[in-house]
């Protein structure tokens, strides 16, 4: 390498190659670091992981979900596996590894798209999740649930559209009375 040659300039060249090497992920660097890049881009709206809780949750569709079978690792394993298929011998035999790939999943629970922290969870009190979708107490509305509304509980029955004029003037008649 000659003096004049831009260091920058190399290495935005070897991450190109990198990137166009069969077996690449097409974004991610067969790193660590790299795949749990690839981690957080692939499972940023399914995956958070609690702090004091020590665990991961999953986005079930209506509610986050206390994840008890390691699907976090499963994952990382699957996104490593599919980017180094093409890869050498020796490069797939060293992300092939359980520290490998639990490194990229340590590496995705301190990314901030991933961190919570119990304070975090059922924030709003006139939410409700629902196997429905949410329901807005305020305004007696019913939504696509939503993984913004960080919502852990959930009831075991959904909405009935059916006429409730009970139901219904109970919460005016006791949100009135403050």
């Amino acid at each position: 390498m000659t003096e004049t040659t831009n260091i920058e300039d190399v290495v935005r060249q070897g991450i190109r190659q990198a990137q166009n090497v069969p077996g690449s992920n097409n974004y991610a660097l067969l790193t660590e670091h790299g795949m749990a890049a690839a981690f957080t881009e692939r499972y940023k709206d399914e995956l958070r992981y609690d702090h004091k809780a020590g665990r991961w949750f999953l986005w079930t569709g209506t509610h986050w979900k206390e994840d008890s079978t390691y699907r976090a690792f499963s994952y990382a394993r699957e996104l490593v596996a599919e980017a180094n298929r093409n890869s050498e011998f020796k490069e797939q035999a060293i992300t092939g590894k359980a520290s490998f790939c639990g490194g990229v999943e340590r590496f995705a629970r301190t990314d901030p798209v991933h961190a919570v922290v119990p304070e975090d969870w059922d924030k709003d009190p006139y939410l409700l999740a629902t196997p429905g979708g949410t329901v807005d107490l305020r305004r007696g509305t019913l939504r696509p649930a939503s993984p913004n509304d960080m919502m852990t509980r959930v009831t075991a029955v959904a909405p009935n559209e059916a006429p409730c004029p009970k139901w219904l003037q109970f919460p005016a008649r006791r949100y009135q009375q403050g």
